[in-house]
């Protein structure tokens, strides 16, 4: 890429050119994992900006594997969604040139890269459980009063929560 060498993984990865593609299925094999856990840092991009949205590449792609999650999202990072100090916010630098100077200044200090390992010592993973599984223990708990949305959409899609990050995407990349 323009400012670093950057591997690309997953189905869309044959669209750039680089030398340094692995075509992953979704859910990586042990090829692609591997290849994966050789790398500092992982780019968890979201599809879309929602404000209340933090993108399965977070924890499944980066921190379960040991790798600095990149972040570019419409969520704020904050401590009530994220593990503070675990992740690089691309929002947080003037340019890609900046972001990119400062990891590879992290790729050569490994005191500085091991910071954003130190929640470790405060937090761990818990592999959820399925979400239907979550779904039917919350629907017959007895302690949680019955509650009725009548507009699902009211309630689960909410107005201005979610747009497409293209443009904003787009200007993070050319700032600067």
């Amino acid at each position: 890429m323009k400012h670093m060498e950057v591997s690309l993984f997953g189905k869309c990865a044959s669209q750039f050119e680089s030398n340094n593609t692995w075509h992953c299925p979704r859910h990586m094999g042990d090829g692609c994992l591997g290849e994966l856990q050789r790398h500092k840092f992982y780019l968890a991009f979201e599809n879309n900006l929602c404000i209340d949205y933090i993108t399965e590449k977070y924890w499944r792609n980066s921190l379960e594997r040991g790798l600095v999650p990149i972040v570019l999202g419409g969520a704020s990072y904050s401590p009530e969604q994220v593990i503070p100090g675990s992740f690089i916010n691309v929002a947080d630098f003037d340019s890609v040139e900046a972001l990119a100077d400062y990891l590879k200044y992290l790729d050569k200090n490994d005191t500085a890269y091991n910071q954003y390992f130190e929640w470790k010592t405060k937090y761990k993973i818990v592999k959820p459980q399925f979400w239907l599984c979550q779904l039917c223990k919350a629907l017959h708990d007895p302690t949680k009063p019955p509650k009725t949305y009548h507009k699902m959409s009211e309630f689960w899609g909410r107005k201005g929560s979610c747009h497409i990050g293209e443009e904003r995407i787009w200007n993070i990349i050319n700032r600067g």
